[in-house]
């Protein structure tokens, strides 16, 4: 049984791995067709199929709820959580506070999706949402970002631990994730929504794939059980059908019981397309990233496709003494990085900046500067020029300014397709 160490091991040839090359190349033409930006798939804990960029950190959108179902898990086993606590017990409320029948919800409720509580939510998208008290909770389904927030706040409260930290503590370091770093995630607050933040992050395909195998393996990695087994079962199986994805929904995990005749999957799904699926049957993982910094999207149906066209690639068993190599690395050194940033540039331009999506700030944090925007999301800025800079990860272009040397006039976001945004230094 294979696990990566450092880094990811690959078949040398899909034939190897008993795999056709030929239909994975008609695969690779569909994936190119759609618009995925990364796909990797893992087989029997080796990488089988690495396609676009796998080391960069997108936004994992929604997919952050199946990372906190794992921590809860682990916390539940401990006597920290106890899933048929109510939100009354609990001590939870939020602003407009919620009503008795409300608080009659349960952890278990809230991990399935069924509490009960329309409540606006932070982070959540323009759905529109059951009337308050219009259902007993534990009793409808409603796929509801008030009750994945509200599940990290007590989270949080129970074991005392921040969700960040926590994960790359329990998880991400024992896993040996390569590209994870604890400024990759913040806490997403807008006012008069909820007192319940989100918790978004960003994520590379290839560490999202670790925390699969882990799944995959029942919860164990390398002999240590990092998450219950019975957790595993437990929150990927089947509680309710989600009309809208035509899938079961289990403890913030979609599970389908028969994918393409292929047995069981099931999947942490985000916007846009971001998906982290798990075949236990097959010993397979399939990661799919789309680059919604640039406000794409590719379908539910044209995904499932993509992975109908994988599957349907197995010609055979892995052949005896298949050649191995490491996983060449995607991530090319940038040749472009300006290196004429003086101090007195970097200090004209840490301030704070206003904008019409709200305040923006850029920082110093050992020897870089970092922007964080309205929300609190911060991203490391790279020179390309004197005045100009790209934004690790989203790879937006920063544009700065200048009234007179040392003294910003204002700094140019863009935000393709979306237009930019303008940011002017606050005054002092």
């Amino acid at each position: 049984m294979r696990y990566p160490n450092r880094k990811w091991l690959q078949y040398r040839s899909p034939e190897n791995a008993g795999w056709s090359g030929k239909k994975l190349s008609r695969a690779y033409d569909y994936y190119k067709k759609i618009g995925t930006d990364a796909l990797l798939v893992i087989y029997k804990g080796v990488v089988l199929v690495s396609w676009g960029e796998v080391e960069r950190r997108f936004l994992c959108h929604s997919v952050r709820k199946s990372l906190l179902s794992a921590l809860i898990g682990i916390y539940e086993n401990k006597g920290k959580i106890d899933l048929h606590d109510t939100l009354k017990s609990l001590r939870i409320d939020d602003k407009p506070p919620l009503s008795n029948h409300e608080k009659n919800a349960r952890v278990i409720d809230l991990l399935k999706s069924r509490s009960g509580v329309y409540h606006t939510a932070q982070y959540e998208g323009t759905d529109v949402k059951p009337k308050r008290d219009s259902a007993k909770p534990g009793t409808k389904y409603v796929y509801n970002n008030w009750d994945f927030n509200a599940l990290n706040t007590i989270y949080e409260k129970e074991t005392g631990k921040k969700f960040f930290s926590a994960f790359r503590n329990e998880i991400a370091v024992p896993l040996q994730m390569e590209e994870f770093r604890l400024t990759d995630g913040y806490y997403h607050m807008e006012e008069g929504l909820s007192i319940h933040p989100a918790y978004p992050l960003r994520m590379s395909a290839k560490d999202l794939a670790r925390f699969g195998l882990l799944y995959q393996r029942n919860g164990k990695w390398k002999g240590r059980q990092i998450i219950p087994a019975d957790w595993v079962k437990q929150s990927t199986k089947a509680y309710s059908f989600d009309k809208y994805m035509k899938e079961a929904f289990g403890f913030m995990w979609f599970v389908s019981n028969n994918f393409a005749g292929k047995g069981k999957m099931f999947s942490s799904l985000g916007n846009g397309g971001q998906c982290l699926s798990v075949l236990p049957e097959k010993d397979l993982i399939i990661v799919h990233r789309v680059n919604t910094f640039a406000w794409k999207k590719v379908s539910h149906e044209e995904r499932l496709t993509l992975f109908r066209m994988i599957l349907s690639a197995k010609i055979g068993p892995v052949k005896k003494n298949c050649s191995l190599q490491e996983l060449k690395s995607c991530h090319s050194e940038r040749k472009d990085i300006y290196s004429g940033i003086t101090e007195n540039i970097k200090k004209s331009l840490i301030n704070t900046y206003t904008s019409k999506e709200g305040k923006w700030k850029i920082l110093k944090k050992g020897s870089t500067l970092v922007m964080t925007n309205n929300y609190g999301d911060q991203y490391k800025m790279l020179p390309v020029k004197e005045n100009s800079y790209i934004l690790e990860d989203s790879k937006r272009i920063v544009k700065v300014k200048y009234d007179k040397p040392g003294a910003v006039l204002k700094i140019v976001v863009n935000n393709y397709p979306m237009g930019n945004s303008i940011l002017y230094p606050a005054k002092n």
